[in-house]
């Protein structure tokens, strides 16, 4: 009886999966309209989402999306929820363990991912990977011609006297075809370097890839490559090894004037606590070579010059130094002189802001992205990190959790929170400087430097917090405050069309945004997306009640009241 009921169960199931319709994976043909193309890909963002209703929680996968977004999955090239990340690492493993066998599924697979994913440093370095280790054939080009090659070398092969030419030739298109791989692997390096700036490690991985694609090469493509990474990440604390590596390379390949130069730059920039062996090492540099030998004729024009402006010596005295007899050397000494000065002012500058800030670096436990949520002592030090570097570096972290404890309640899915608190980063932005210096003396930055100390950090915090709406928007906020509307504009567009589609609140405020810059029509639609995805009047009553005149416009347009209090100029 038990083995019947089995067997009747499973021919209903049978059954009934024939008679599920199979969805239609044609894509449809996009509605032509001149909408802008931010909105037209945010459209798209979330219609792969799936989502019709309420919004979720930030780490919970989305419903399935359209038949369009699922491709066949006989190959393992995509997951059938393309939100999940978990099923996305299987699928990965399996591309990776069969990516010999079919190397065709390695970019597909990949490229989805990282579209959806792209901070995940670690994946863009197995697909470079697996580019460069993929068969000669995957990267043939110019089949015809190949296979008209392939019957000129059955025919010599017959020829004795052909047998060399015809291993010179397969050399050569081996040849070619390594340089097609490291080519490949190349731009995907490229393109992940730009998706995720601010990794050490990729970086590493990136200059190793250089290092091989051109050994026995001239090493400008290197030199230029070590440049931008210490630029990008040169003051991270897990910079040393870069650093190290930098030094290696211009010692070996490079001059002194080189050498010097990584000097001058790493004791500003280095983070990692080795200040004063470092100090030590450039001192030792610079009594083994002259000044000459160090640094360029411009560069040491320069020195000279800005020694002389500190002396506030004049010119009748620049002239009648010019006739005495060994004036030469008189400028090499100045030249040293100041190069020396200048190099130990920056390495004090950089020590006083390590310590500055070493309260909140032993704050910051993960540095890289993942689903999986931080805590709340990492999100909490995050905050305090954010509004003291926006103060500009002189507050405490206990003034800061008062200060904040109130505003963090409401950042997740409330926006009045986010904009009430958002009225002192813009104050601070424009002129916190100058009481912070006078209660806490310490080094002080340029306008320039504070803009680009606070900008630095919000990319920092959205590596590992690139699924949390309110560090997004407290960024766009601070950014509208400090730079303008549309830099602001920018970086909310970032979050609404690549991290967090389908969170209401981001897509609230970029309509807000849009509204503040002028583009009402994309505005309204924004809108009109955050009517159709609200399934509940909460919901629908939140976003009648949060925005000024185009979500009014917005609400006619629906049927709904148009009430609601209007919005100050903070919120947008």
């Amino acid at each position: 009886l038990l083995g019947r009921r089995r067997r009747t169960a499973s021919s209903r199931s049978a059954s009934s999966s024939r008679r599920d319709p199979v969805p239609d994976a044609s894509p449809r043909a996009a509605p032509v309209d001149d909408r802008n193309p931010v909105l037209r890909g945010l459209e798209d963002a979330m219609a792969a989402a799936g989502q019709t209703s309420a919004p979720r929680s930030r780490f919970t996968s989305a419903a399935s999306g359209p038949a369009s977004m699922r491709p066949s999955s006989k190959d393992g090239a995509e997951p059938s929820d393309p939100w999940d990340f978990h099923a996305w690492t299987h699928v990965l493993a399996k591309v990776e363990a069969e990516a010999a066998a079919k190397p065709e599924n390695v970019a597909p697979a990949f490229e989805a991912f990282l579209a959806k994913f792209p901070l995940c440093f670690g994946y863009w370095c197995k697909y470079a990977e697996l580019e460069k280790r993929s068969p000669l054939q995957h990267h043939q080009e110019g089949n015809d011609d190949d296979d008209d090659d392939d019957d000129a070398d059955k025919a010599a092969a017959t020829d004795a006297a052909a047998a060399a030419d015809t291993a010179d030739a397969e050399a050569a298109k081996t040849k070619k075809h390594r340089d097609a791989k490291m080519a490949a692997a190349t731009k995907i390096y490229e393109r992940a370097v730009e998706a995720v700036p601010l990794s050490v490690e990729l970086w590493k991985s990136y200059l190793q890839h250089v290092k091989t694609a051109t050994a026995g090469l001239a090493s400008d493509a290197l030199r230029a490559t070590y440049q931008a990474a210490v630029d990008r990440v040169g003051g991270d604390r897990q910079a040393g090894q870069l650093w190290d590596s930098y030094l290696e390379f211009e010692s070996e390949r490079g001059t002194p004037e080189t050498v010097c130069a990584v000097y001058r730059v790493m004791l500003g920039k280095d983070a990692s606590g080795r200040t004063d062996d470092l100090w030590r090492r450039f001192k030792l540099l610079t009594k083994a070579y002259k000044c000459s030998e160090l640094v360029g004729d411009d560069d040491r024009a320069a020195l000279v010059a800005r020694f002389r402006a500190e002396k506030k010596e004049s010119d009748e005295e620049q002239a009648a130094l010019a006739r005495m007899a060994g004036f030469g050397e008189l400028n090499e000494q100045r030249a040293m002189e100041q190069l020396m000065k200048e190099a130990e002012l920056a390495k004090n500058k950089a020590i006083q802001r390590r310590h500055q800030r070493q309260h909140f670096e032993s704050g910051v436990r993960r540095w890289y992205f993942h689903v999986k949520p931080l805590d709340e002592p990492q999100l909490q030090n995050w905050r305090d990190y954010l509004d003291a570097e926006i103060l500009g570096g002189a507050v405490s972290s206990k003034t800061l959790t008062s200060r904040t404890a109130g505003a963090a309640d409401n950042t997740t899915n409330n926006t009045e929170g986010l904009s009430s608190s958002s009225e002192d980063a813009a104050a601070d932005a424009a002129a916190g400087d100058d009481s912070a210096d006078a209660k806490n003396p310490r080094v002080r930055d340029t306008a320039e430097e504070r803009l680009a100390t606070v900008r630095h950090l919000f990319e920092r915090c959205l590596v590992p917090c690139a699924l949390y709406s309110e560090f997004w928007i407290k960024y766009a906020l601070w950014a509208r405050a400090a730079l303008g509307d549309h830099e602001g504009l920018a970086v909310i567009e970032r979050a609404a069309t690549t991290f967090l589609p389908r969170r209401l609140d981001v897509l609230e405020c970029l309509a807000q945004f849009l509204e503040t810059v002028g583009r009402v029509d994309d505005a309204r639609s924004v809108y009109g997306t955050l009517f159709d995805r609200a399934n509940d009047a909460c919901t629908e009553q939140h976003v009648l009640l949060g925005p000024g005149g185009a979500s009014r416009r917005g609400a006619s347009r629906k049927g709904g009241g148009g009430g609601g209090s209007s919005a100050t100029s903070t919120r947008g």
